[in-house]
């Protein structure tokens, strides 16, 4: 059996402390610096709040650690650049227009400028992230969009993960390449191409289109969530045989329509509980979104919203609001 890469790009970058801070504006005025003006909102921690950013860039593309405990940071369009955004440790969830990601070790997200960003992190994360100018993947006209949903294990993105733990785990190579602006452009290039060719060269001169049968089917899924559907029900809701439904939301939503059917679950309670449905009971609101089994339910709100039920259902959440 193939053993799934683990992310450990912190040899070099450990050397590279940008800060620690024990207060959030300084934290986001730090990370500004390097990324651009975004909103912090820290959720609740159990102890007192400590944040670090470690940061290394060749020339183009920047590379840093960040450690701030549970928190959800959000910017309105991304700047100039990409970034990717992986957990070496604890999960977060990247809220996209087109559904939600999960982010942890073996798995990433990728955004592209003018992307929104909007991502919760969980109190025991810390996330590894990958900062590339837009001008390493746009030389021309035209777009270039990476895939959402980066699958760390997935054998074609293998040379691009190894590169990179190679290249962090060597500081001479780091600081040759920070010397030398050709030999940083010639590495950055080779990095970018893994990763393009990694993503099956998905970098189209304009964002994907789902196909109709994805549509109609998350169409389907939200219109009876509360029913207890099937993945026969909806592949036959939409007229396509389920193994090609199953492919075209790997490729397209980078799920599979089952986790969408429990996303949009979640999502139902999550907006009832919030308009004050849970004083008659969160386990009655649970059941009529369609969740028969409450613990089930539970953890998967959680895992989701990085916040138990009771927790949204005591008072209008400061930290997570419902868009």
């Amino acid at each position: 059996m193939r053993e799934v890469l683990k992310l450990n790009p912190t040899p070099v970058l450990r050397t590279h402390r940008l800060f620690d801070s024990a207060d959030v504006d300084e934290t986001r005025e730090r990370i500004s610096g390097i990324m651009q003006p975004h909103r912090l909102t820290p959720a609740w921690q159990a102890g007192p709040f400590r944040a670090h950013m470690d940061f290394v860039r060749l020339d183009r593309i920047g590379f840093g650690t960040i450690g701030f405990g549970a928190m959800e940071v959000e910017t309105q369009s991304l700047a100039d650049y990409h970034l990717l955004i992986f957990c070496l440790r604890g999960r977060a969830q990247a809220v996209l227009p087109r559904g939600e990601v999960a982010i942890e070790q073996t798995r990433g997200v990728a955004l592209n400028p003018g992307d929104r960003l909007l991502v919760r992190f969980s109190e025991d994360s810390e996330q590894f992230v990958v900062r590339i100018d837009r001008r390493l993947l746009h030389p021309g006209k035209g777009g270039y969009r990476l895939r959402s949903a980066i699958d760390v294990g997935r054998p074609e993105m293998g040379p691009f993960f190894r590169q990179v733990q190679s290249l962090l785990a060597d500081p001479d190579m780091v600081a040759l390449a920070r010397s030398d602006p050709r030999l940083a452009l010639d590495c950055e290039r080779f990095l970018v191409s893994l990763l393009t060719r990694g993503q099956g060269d998905v970098a189209s001169r304009a964002p994907s289109l789902a196909p109709g049968a994805v549509r109609l089917a998350e169409s389907y899924i939200e219109a009876h969530l509360h029913e207890s559907i099937t993945l026969d029900d909806i592949a036959k809701s939409v007229g396509v045989p389920v193994r090609t439904l199953q492919e075209s939301f790997r490729r397209f939503r980078g799920s599979s329509p089952t986790q969408a059917l429990r996303e949009f679950r979640l999502d139902a309670v999550r907006k009832r509980l919030l308009s004050g449905e849970g004083e008659r009971g969160i386990s009655m609101v649970a059941m009529d979104c369609g969740f028969n089994h409450l613990g089930r339910f539970a953890a998967a709100y959680r895992a989701r919203f990085l916040e138990r039920p009771s927790e949204t259902a005591a008072c209008r959440p400061k930290n997570f609001r419902h868009r």
